[in-house]
Parts: structure tokens; C-alpha cells; sequence
């Protein structure tokens, strides 16, 4: 049980350390991880690439840790403010 414990917080403390080298903001749970960052509309291109970089940087780790990032269950959405 202690082992099991462990290895959730191991888990959670890299995928914010992955999420926050690109920049952006996580906001972690135990088996979900949402990303978020404020851009102004002419930033809104990079944002997205940026976020792309982070999706597959931590598909890449979850995958050399015998892990699976859900696709099925990834969104994306773009609040624009006028």
C-alpha cells in the first residue's frame, strides 16, 4: 500500500515537471491532468504547437513507464475573449 502511494506522487510530480518545462499550467489529479495556458489571439498558434509538444513529451514519458495516455479522451479548448 505505502509502495502504491509512492509511486502515485512519483508520477504526479513528473507530469508537472514536464507540463511546467513547456511553459504551461497543470492542474494534476491522481489519473487526469489538465493543461492551461492565458495567450492573446496572435500568440493562439503557438500556444497550440506548444501544447502539442507537451501532449506527446508526456506520451513519450507515460510510454517508457509502461503507462497509456487515453487519446480517446483528450480535448482541446480555446476560450476567446473580445
Amino acid at each position: 500500500m505505502i509502495y502504491e502511494e509512492v509511486d502515485v506522487r512519483i508520477c504526479i510530480r513528473h507530469r508537472f515537471w514536464l507540463v511546467d518545462s513547456h511553459h504551461l499550467h497543470p492542474h494534476l489529479y491522481a489519473d487526469d491532468t489538465q493543461i492551461y495556458r492565458f495567450s492573446d489571439p496572435s500568440g493562439a498558434s503557438r500556444l497550440q504547437l506548444r501544447v502539442l509538444a507537451c501532449v506527446d513529451d508526456v506520451s513519450m514519458w507515460m510510454h517508457s513507464n509502461r503507462l497509456q495516455l487515453n487519446l480517446a479522451k483528450l480535448s482541446t479548448m480555446a476560450v476567446l475573449e473580445s
